[in-house]
C-alpha cells in the first residue's frame, strides 16, 4: 500500500507540472519561436573499499522560448551497487522578468538506485543594476523505495562578475526521515568562459549527507563527505560542443572517482 501511495504522489507531482506548464503556454506564447536544446552522454564511478563500478547514460531534452519559460525532460539509465534501473523526469522553469519560478518531478525504477520519487520548487531573482547577481530559494522532497525520506531547504547564489567569471555557491539545509534528523551541506565553485566558446570551472562542497541507500534494506546514515568536481566544456561552433566532468568524493566509507562526457546540439 505504502509503495502504491509513493507512486500516486509522483504522478500527481508529474501532473502538477504539466499543469502548471501548460498554464505559462497560452496560445498566443504557444506561437512564438520555440529554441531547442538536446544533450547526451555517458558516465562511469569507482568506489574504493569493494564497492564496485558504476556506469549510466542519459539523455536531455530542453524547450525554450527566451524570456519566458523552459521545459526541461531527462531520460537517463543508471547501474551501481548490484542494481540497475531506469529513470525521468521533467522541470519548469517560468520567468518572469527577472524572476524565475521554478517546479519539477522525477522518479525511476530499480530495487533503489532511483528514488521513488523527487518533487522540486524553486524561485529565483535577479540583483544589481543589471541582474546579475542570481539568489535562488528551493525545496525539494525525495522518497527512496523504502521509508527513508528526506527534506530539503536550499540557497544558492551566482555572480556574473563581467564577461569571464562566474563565482557561485550553495547551502543545504536537510530534514530525514525516520528520526527528524538534521543534515547541512555548503558549496562554492568559479567558471572561466568565453561565451559560447570555451568553459572551465570547478566546485567543491563539504557536509553531511543524510542517507545513501546501497542495497534494498542497506542505508549509509548521516556521514560527512567532501566532493570535488571539474568541468570543461567547448563549443565547436556556436550551436555544437562537448562537455567533461571529473568528479571526486571522500567519506567514511569509500573514495569515488567519476568522468562524465556528453556532446550538446542546439538550433
Amino acid at each position: 500500500m505504502a509503495r502504491a501511495g509513493h507512486k500516486r504522489s509522483l504522478w500527481v507531482a508529474v501532473a502538477a507540472v504539466l499543469a502548471v506548464a501548460a498554464a505559462c503556454t497560452p496560445a498566443a506564447a504557444q506561437e512564438a519561436p520555440t529554441n531547442y536544446y538536446v544533450e547526451g552522454g555517458l558516465d562511469f564511478s569507482h568506489f574504493t573499499h569493494d564497492n564496485g563500478n558504476g556506469n549510466g547514460q542519459w539523455l536531455v531534452l530542453i524547450l525554450s522560448q527566451p524570456a519566458k519559460h523552459t521545459l526541461r525532460f531527462d531520460l537517463s539509465r543508471a547501474e551501481r551497487w548490484d542494481d540497475e534501473g531506469v529513470g525521468g523526469g521533467l522541470l519548469l522553469n517560468k520567468y518572469v522578468g527577472r524572476l524565475t519560478l521554478g517546479a519539477g518531478a522525477s522518479g525511476g525504477s530499480g530495487n533503489f538506485i532511483y528514488p521513488e520519487y523527487r518533487v522540486d520548487a524553486s524561485v529565483g531573482y535577479g540583483f544589481l543594476a543589471k541582474g546579475n547577481l542570481k539568489i535562488v530559494l528551493g525545496y525539494l522532497h525525495e522518497q527512496s523505495k523504502a521509508e527513508n525520506s528526506y527534506s530539503r531547504m536550499a540557497i544558492s547564489a551566482n555572480y556574473y562578475m563581467n564577461s569571464h567569471w562566474i563565482f557561485g555557491g550553495f547551502f543545504n539545509y536537510d530534514v530525514g526521515q525516520p528520526g527528524d534528523t538534521v543534515t547541512k551541506s555548503m558549496g562554492l565553485g568559479a567558471t572561466w568562459f568565453t561565451w559560447q566558446k570555451r568553459y572551465i570551472g570547478g566546485l567543491f562542497s563539504y557536509g553531511d549527507v543524510n542517507y545513501t541507500q546501497v542495497s534494498a534494506n542497506d542505508f549509509l546514515v548521516d556521514y560527512k563527505q567532501f566532493s570535488v568536481r571539474l568541468y570543461y566544456s567547448e563549443y565547436f561552433n556556436p550551436t555544437f560542443g562537448t562537455n567533461i566532468k571529473l568528479d571526486y568524493g571522500h567519506n567514511e566509507f569509500f573514495k569515488v572517482y567519476g568522468i562524465s562526457v556528453s556532446v550538446f546540439k542546439s538550433w
